[in-house]
């Protein structure tokens, strides 16, 4: 049987201590966090990691405006995809932006580059013309304009 020590320093006691230590920093400035990568500074004690929720990352960094910023990219990301649903790179990439977000409610959100990827990936589905627009050139058009 595991004891109290046992508990906090297993993988899900460690991210439950972390979890808390971030949601209590986040109560120190609640409107506008404490500053992107405090758990850099050392300032704030042993517990003071990357969040494994991505709203108590943003909480403690950048506040309730980060997170209604973020809030707002996530929306903003995934409307603009949907707006396109017969686009299938479009609604695959919404599905990565979605899964990214999924992924960083257990997990740190911005791990080593790799939550802009889905972000990457649903931009050169917005950068290509919409699937109207791509109707076929007037066939007969070429042979009206070489005089037949």
């Amino acid at each position: 049987q595991q004891d109290t020590a046992d508990l906090n320093n297993s993988s899900v006691g460690v991210r439950s201590n972390v979890e808390a230590a971030t949601h209590d920093l986040w109560l120190t400035s609640p409107v506008v966090g404490v500053g992107l990568k405090y758990f850099t500074t050392g300032q704030y004690g042993r517990l003071a990691v990357a969040s494994t929720n991505v709203v108590n990352n943003e909480l403690a960094e950048s506040g309730v405006f980060g997170l209604l910023g973020f809030v707002l990219l996530q929306i903003a990301a995934v409307g603009a995809a949907l707006r396109r649903r017969r686009d299938p790179l479009l609604v695959a990439a919404a599905g990565a932006v979605v899964g990214q977000l999924a992924h960083g409610m257990v997990d740190i959100y911005w791990s080593a580059g790799t939550a802009a990827l889905p972000f990457l990936l649903l931009g050169m589905g917005l950068a290509r013309a919409p699937a109207d627009s791509r109707a076929p050139a007037d066939e007969g058009q070429g042979l009206r304009a070489s005089g037949s």
